[in-house]
């Protein structure tokens, strides 16, 4: 019987990982073959970056389907018994730091899931942009523009539209960095009080989002002396690209810190292609994630060349980091490790200042 559930389980990951990997390749394929289309009409056919950007929403559209909560639970005394052992921590322990757990994981899968929302609506807004060519009919009236109430002296509606959709497109691409941001928080503060209630605290969130569109709503009606338009549009996209970047770099650093604690003699992963999977996607994959953020600053820079290539390159490490970076995730929530990994931490959180009370060398910062 034990033996037909893990074929059963098997056969379900493997399925699922076969559904992974050919909607990546056939992803692929589609964005391969529609280059080649673009090249040969000259890159004049924006039909390359509308692809870009549909596979991009649909990838995030499947994980949302996919990541939910799950719980750890013991489903015995003895299980009760036996977490208490490992992590020397009393029974009565036990069920407390179990709640905590499952959530903390809850935070998690709310953050994740409001940042796959935000950042589906950014795709879209992306599709209609590039779907109407915005850029191509309004880079000169920008350039020659140094606020908004100019664009209204020149009746230029097309300019005028696409500030306004500038905005809420930044707007999206703003709140979903803001959610890792609120991920990353859950995994390195006190998000929860004593009794398991929610604490966490978007005070800093709040005010830096705040400061970041009142600036940028100022900028566009009275402009920076010396600068047009477009390039203090610019400006605003590569802030944008930064604090994007900024907030993966501090949740992938948890993430990877994961990664190497799953590592030991007996690895929870036992597959040898498996483990390179994941090893070479979070040693390269993330960090080229990263540092693709800060490209969305750049889009409309025509010292970059063509804006088609220079887009769909940064828009397919985006597709390939945030892949992997969801399925990343999704592993570690559905094979309960971020369970385990929390579990350590909570088990071992005086761990440090018991050392540091035992030993001399470890010296207080006063």
């Amino acid at each position: 019987m034990m033996e037909q559930q893990a074929a059963k389980g098997w056969l379900k990951n493997f399925n699922e990982k076969l559904v992974l990997i050919t909607s990546v390749v056939s992803t692929l394929a589609t964005i391969v073959t529609q280059v080649v289309k673009t090249y040969k009409t000259g890159f004049n056919d924006v039909g390359i970056l509308i692809a870009i950007d549909i596979v991009n929403l649909l990838i995030l559209v499947y994980f949302y389907l996919k990541i939910q909560p799950e719980k750890f639970i013991c489903r015995s005394e003895l299980e009760r018994e036996k977490l208490a052992e490992i992590l020397h921590i009393s029974k009565s322990k036990v069920d407390f730091n179990i709640e905590r757990v499952n959530t903390l994981v809850s935070q998690i899968c709310f953050s994740i899931g409001f940042f796959i929302i935000f950042l589906s609506f950014f795709y879209l807004i992306q599709i209609i942009k590039d779907y109407k060519d915005l850029w191509a009919n309004v880079e000169s009236v920008l350039s020659n523009a140094d606020s908004i109430e100019d664009l209204f002296d020149s009746s230029s509606r097309g300019a005028i539209y696409f500030i306004v959709i500038e905005f809420f497109e930044n707007f999206f691409n703003m709140i979903s960095a803001a959610f890792v941001y609120i991920c990353f928080k859950v995994l390195y503060d006190t998000t929860l009080d004593e009794e398991n209630h929610p604490v966490i605290s978007y005070h800093g969130t709040v005010l830096l989002l705040s400061f970041y569109f009142i600036a940028y709503i100022w900028v566009i009606f009275n402009g920076i002396p010396g600068l047009n338009l477009k390039y203090s549009s610019h400006i605003f996209r590569l802030l944008c690209g930064v604090y994007n970047g900024f907030a993966m770099s501090l949740l992938f650093g948890r993430l990877t810190s994961m990664e190497y604690f799953f590592k030991s003699d007996k690895p929870l992963i036992k597959q040898s292609f498996i483990k390179r999977f994941y090893y070479y996607g979070v040693v390269f994959v993330l960090p080229l994630y990263i540092l693709a953020q800060p490209m969305y600053g750049v889009f409309y820079a025509t010292e970059f060349g063509s804006n088609v290539v220079f887009k769909s390159l940064v828009f397919t490490i985006c597709f390939i980091g945030k892949a992997f970076f969801l399925v990343l995730l999704l592993t570690y929530i559905r094979n309960r490790w971020l369970h385990a990994y929390l579990h350590n931490v909570l088990a071992n959180q005086s761990l440090p200042r018991g050392i540091s009370n035992d030993f001399d060398e470890i010296v207080d910062l006063d």
